[in-house]
């Protein structure tokens, strides 16, 4: 895929396409409104169930009132009439009576006491319960069946025999209208409240449709210009799957490694790897996979690359997790070609190895004619003053102002003598690298105060004389370093060689420092102290570490690879 073109990685797939989500909240709406609808409607199957249950009880009041009405009455059932004549006068329930046939054979039939439905002559013959609806009512038919005192007013005849109705006769019925009209009321307050939430719902579906559009168009944008940003930038950019398959790359990656993006996509990322690399990148991709840890995750690392055309060139690399929403983790790394950078740091060490080797070199001169020269000229004089001496008396004044002149002749041979010490070691060319250093140790342990323990192997002819006079200057400042700033009591000086490596150790128990904080005797520093044994340590290709706690001590670590041809 092309940076910058309109394709993206499987990694970094863009948000669902606007059709596709118009599609999803269309099918989200649909469903709001579907559950809207059910609840509507089971609310009004139970608004209906509750009102009509409440016809239903009503009736039976109403029937056991009537029932009451006439056990209680002196009159008996002609108190009916006027107990419904009553109870119809009132906007509520409408009650009529509906009499059987032998109450119709006793007292006449009236129009509006004879059975006008199915129901009403229905339940005339069996006694039992019977509601419906109509639009506007619920009806219900409540039956009065024959008690022991009915039998007293109401007969029924047999062949003209005339004979009381048997107990449980149905000899009438109460019917009992309930109005619809608050059932209805509450169904279309209940109806608009379910219009006014799909609606809502609707404005909250459009809103949020929007602003996922709008979304849409933010980060589409913003892949643009990361898009854009990463093409462009001054790193190599490349992202590997969890099989180690380059998914995504960018042109500077490409200028890089000599490829062309076609060439690159889908293959192995060990393509860019040297040989020697590619066991130690296995073996690191199956831990991490493993276990998920990394030893080089988020850290810059030199390592060394190959190019199409088999060149090796060194380069910096910075590894960081992505992970993408399906739980997939790919691998980005951020590559450098630090080939300029590393033949400049070359130039440089490679100067500063001379100038040093220079200043060596100038310094044995300078000491060799402090020694050779004005030391042996200084001698002479002092000898010749030493002869004048013998031939005068103590007493003499020419014998003390002579004498002056050789106590300050010796003076300044002994200062000429430590100064071409100090210029070069000519310790190492009579007593060896172990006998200087040892000599060097002993020599600042009495001058200082300080009591400096040392082990020093046989580490004779393990370096070349230039190597032995770098490392008798690295401990000769690690010894001024503790006795200018440590204030400590005890030191310790190790130097064993182990392998091709020679090890040196030089500890205190002195105050220590603060190694972040650049201190007067940080290894930032530029003055000869920790920074001389840093450069010095570099000079040799060796290692340079500093462990310090403040009120705790220093400790001081280099390592040196020992050349073959010395080993």
């Amino acid at each position: 895929m092309k940076i910058g073109s309109n394709s993206s990685p499987k990694w970094s797939q863009k948000p669902i396409s606007n059709v596709r989500f118009m599609g999803i909240g269309l099918l989200l709406f649909l469903a709001l409104v579907v559950t809207e609808a059910w609840e509507y409607f089971e609310s009004v199957e139970n608004m209906t169930t509750s009102v009509r249950t409440k016809a239903e009880q009503d009736g039976a009041y109403i029937r056991d009132t009537i029932l009451n009405l006439i056990s209680s009455s002196e009159i008996g059932g002609a108190a009916i009439d006027e107990y419904v004549e009553v109870f119809n006068t009132k906007d509520q329930d409408q009650v009529r009576m509906i009499h059987s046939v032998a109450i119709d054979e006793e007292y006449g039939k009236e129009s509006d006491e004879l059975p006008i439905n199915k129901e009403e002559e229905t339940a005339l013959l069996d006694g039992k319960l019977r509601i419906w609806e109509t639009e506007d009512f619920f009806v219900s038919v409540h039956a009065f069946r024959a008690t022991e005192e009915c039998q007293e007013c109401h007969h029924l005849w047999d062949d003209d025999v005339k004979r009381p109705v048997p107990l449980g006769y149905v000899i009438g019925l109460v019917e009992v209208t309930h109005p619809k009209e608050a059932l209805k009321e509450a169904q279309n307050i209940l109806l608009g409240r379910t219009i006014q939430e799909i609606g809502l719902m609707l404005i909250l579906v459009l809103v949020f449709g929007y602003g996922f559009y709008r979304l849409t168009i933010v980060l589409r944008q913003s892949e643009q210009r990361t898009t854009a940003i990463i093409k462009t930038v001054g790193e190599g950019i490349i992202v590997i799957d969890p099989d180690s398959r380059i998914c995504f790359l960018n042109d500077e990656l490409c200028n890089i490694f000599g490829y062309s993006e076609e060439e690159l996509l889908g293959q192995n990322v060990e393509i860019l790897m040297p040989e020697k690399y590619k066991t130690f990148h296995d073996e690191g991709r199956k831990r991490y996979l493993t276990t998920g840890q990394s030893k080089i995750m988020g850290r810059r690392i030199e390592l060394e690359g190959i190019r199409k055309d088999g060149t090796v060139f060194p380069l910096e690399l910075r590894l960081e997790e992505t992970k993408a929403g399906s739980g997939i983790h790919f691998i980005t790394a951020a590559i450098r070609d630090i080939t300029v950078r590393k033949q400049a740091q070359m130039t440089l060490e490679q100067f500063s190895r001379t100038l040093v080797e220079s200043q060596e070199n100038e310094r044995k001169r300078i000491a060799s004619e402090l020694h050779d020269g004005f030391g042996q000229n200084l001698l002479v004089i002092k000898n010749g003053i030493r002869m004048c001496l013998q031939s005068l008396t103590s007493r003499n004044a020419i014998y003390k102002t002579l004498n002056q002149i050789a106590s300050v002749t010796q003076q300044s041979i002994d200062e000429a003598r430590e100064i071409a010490y100090d210029l070069h070691p000519y310790q190492l060319d009579k007593l060896g690298l172990k006998g200087a250093l040892e000599s060097v140790i002993n020599r600042n342990s009495q001058v200082s105060g300080i009591n400096i323990n040392s082990d020093i192997h046989n580490v004779d002819g393990c370096l070349p004389k230039t190597s032995e006079v770098h490392l008798y200057r690295i401990i000769q400042e690690g010894l001024n370093n503790i006795i200018k700033h440590s204030e400590a009591s005890e030191a310790t000086i190790y130097v064993e060689k182990n392998g091709d490596s020679m090890n040196i150790k030089i500890s205190d128990n002195g105050k220590g420092f603060d190694i972040g904080s650049g201190g007067a005797h940080s290894p930032g520093n530029t003055s000869m102290g920790l920074a001389g044994i840093s450069k010095r340590a570099k000079i040799l290709d060796g290692r340079f570490d500093i462990e310090s706690t403040p009120g705790k001590g220093t400790s001081l670590t280099i390592k040196i690879l020992v050349p073959k041809n010395e080993q």
